[in-house]
């Protein structure tokens, strides 16, 4: 018999990367939360998984408070937003092939929403005046967040009653009618 050699070659078609377990909309964490996310790659070409490149790209400025790795086909994600970040982020990535022919982008669309500040005013305990002599005192207050306290205020107050928002000073010299007891709402902002 005879026999005939010939070759046959069979050529590529590049598929393109797609993004496994992508959001379909946008993250939503508050300040102060702490969370993970991956985001895998995958690929229709079997030759290619193990060697996908997954990148941020574009040129936004990554905040201090979202750290990321590069895994194997994927991307993991830490996010631990302070209590002064809250907006809207939003970060492109994008997956190539390893011969960098074809590739895939997104956006990751973050938003960290506001948490209000709670604030704990220092114990203050029972007071005592006397009737024609000035008594002071100062109110301090803290953010159970860390965060500067701006502002203070005092309302419904005793009659002559003052309040010192710049140094938080309460001071007070009753008159010689006020002998019961007395009380105010003191605020902060």
């Amino acid at each position: 018999g005879s026999s005939v050699t010939y070759t046959l070659t069979v050529n590529r078609k590049y598929q393109s990367p797609f993004f496994i377990g992508f959001p379909n909309s946008a993250i939503s964490m508050k300040e102060g939360e702490i969370s993970e996310l991956i985001i895998k790659a995958g690929d229709n070409d079997p030759e290619d998984i193990g060697k996908l490149i997954v990148a941020l790209n574009g040129s936004t400025e990554i905040p201090k408070w979202v750290k990321y790795s590069l895994l194997e086909d994927a991307i993991r994600f830490n996010f631990s937003p302070g209590y002064n970040d809250s907006g809207d982020l939003t970060l492109q990535l994008k997956i190539t092939d390893p011969e960098g022919l074809s590739s895939e982008e997104k956006n990751l669309n973050i938003k960290v929403n506001d948490v209000p500040t709670q604030v704990a005013f220092n114990p203050v305990g029972n007071l005592s005046a006397y009737e024609g002599k000035t008594s002071t005192l100062q109110v301090l207050a803290k953010s159970l967040q860390g965060l500067a306290i701006v502002a203070y205020s005092a309302a419904n107050l005793p009659l002559g009653m003052s309040f010192d928002a710049a140094t938080r000073t309460l001071s007070w010299t009753p008159g010689y009618d006020q002998s019961d007891h007395e009380s105010g709402t003191k605020t902060y902002s």
